[in-house]
């Protein structure tokens, strides 16, 4: 009876001993998924270098100073680059010639034939223009003539009738006065035809000339504009991006052109944060990193009606216009805009 007690008191202390350990690792798996829950919703926060801060009205910006024109320009064909006509540093005129790619003799040739053959068909069309005002001249005086002619032919009919003159000189006045109107007739038929213009077969002639001429002018001097690469706007060549003798593909770049007579200010750093407190027209008060003594005025001309991700925030790019031409401030410098309400 002892020993059926032992037993049983060593069972119910096993059980107990489960339960406690059953309890106890579902209350650390509970703890556990708190802590990875806690984990999982916890936000993450990156901070951009330099973010811009809002100083009580004003907001403050990390800012780069970029050219107002600018760009980088390649051919819209593909060729070998046979020749840059320019230089690093080079100031240029809108519509100088920069570099060409081989075969552009070609085009000049074909071009200048083309050309030639359109400038042929115009004096073809001038003369047959030329020619008709010649003839409606000469066939006005023939009908003016005509026309006093038959005036004066049945003038003399009618006073030989008067007379009573004999039948033949009646009949050869009424000969002379049919005469007179036929050739009146020829000469109205010859002006009508001539007033009109030109005839309508040459000029069918002469516009075919004139249509084919332009096709093969247009033709070659599109071929010629994609041999060859040309400034869009006074610049200076700031950057070569190949040499003489590569490929170069369509699109691809071959110089970077800037006008370095006029510059604006972009902002780097406006995040969505600060941007609903800055308005186009707002005075902005710009202090370059290279000359820190100095500080410019400027305006926010314009603010980029979407946002970009940078470094985990929303950037909207402000530009902001202002006299930024001193002498010491240079493409790319580096600054700080307060921008005020």
């Amino acid at each position: 009876m002892k020993n059926f007690a032992l037993i049983i008191l060593s069972i119910l202390i096993t059980v107990v001993l489960v339960l406690v350990v059953i309890a106890s690792r579902n209350s650390l798996m509970n703890v556990g998924r708190e802590i990875r829950g806690e984990e999982m919703l916890m936000p993450v926060t990156v901070t951009p270098d330099a973010p811009p801060v809002s100083s009580g009205d004003s907001v403050t910006a990390a800012c780069r100073l970029l050219p107002l024109h600018q760009a980088q320009l390649g051919f819209s064909a593909s060729g070998l680059l046979q020749e840059i006509q320019v230089k690093e540093g080079q100031t240029v005129e809108a519509g100088s010639v920069l570099a060409h790619l081989d075969g552009q003799n070609q085009a000049q040739a074909e071009l200048a034939s083309a050309e030639r053959q359109l400038n042929e068909a115009n004096a073809a069309l001038e003369k047959l223009n030329s020619e008709v005002y010649l003839s409606v001249a000469q066939a006005l005086k023939t009908l003016r003539d005509a026309r006093i002619a038959e005036k004066e032919a049945k003038k003399q009919l009618e006073r030989l009738e008067d007379d009573g003159k004999g039948a033949d000189e009646i009949a050869q006045a009424e000969a002379a006065l049919g005469l007179a109107r036929a050739r009146l007739q020829q000469a109205q038929l010859t002006y009508d035809s001539y007033i009109n213009g030109p005839d309508p077969a040459a000029l069918a002639a002469v516009g075919l000339q004139q249509k084919e001429a332009e096709a093969r002018r247009q033709a070659a001097q599109e071929t010629l504009d994609q041999r060859q690469l040309t400034a869009p706007f006074k610049g200076a060549v700031i950057e070569l991006l190949l040499s003489e003798g590569e490929y170069a593909g369509p699109g691809v770049p071959l110089l970077v052109l800037a006008d370095l007579s006029d510059f604006y200010v972009e902002t780097t750093n406006l995040t969505e944060l600060n941007i609903p407190y800055v308005q186009v027209g707002a005075p902005v008060e710009i202090t370059f990193d290279a000359l820190q003594e100095l500080t410019f005025p400027g305006t926010v001309s314009s603010i980029q009606p979407y946002g970009k991700n940078s470094l985990g925030d929303i950037v909207y790019r402000t530009q902001i216009q202002g006299d930024f031409n001193h002498p010491a401030l240079l493409w790319g410098m580096t600054c700080s805009a307060v921008i005020n309400p």
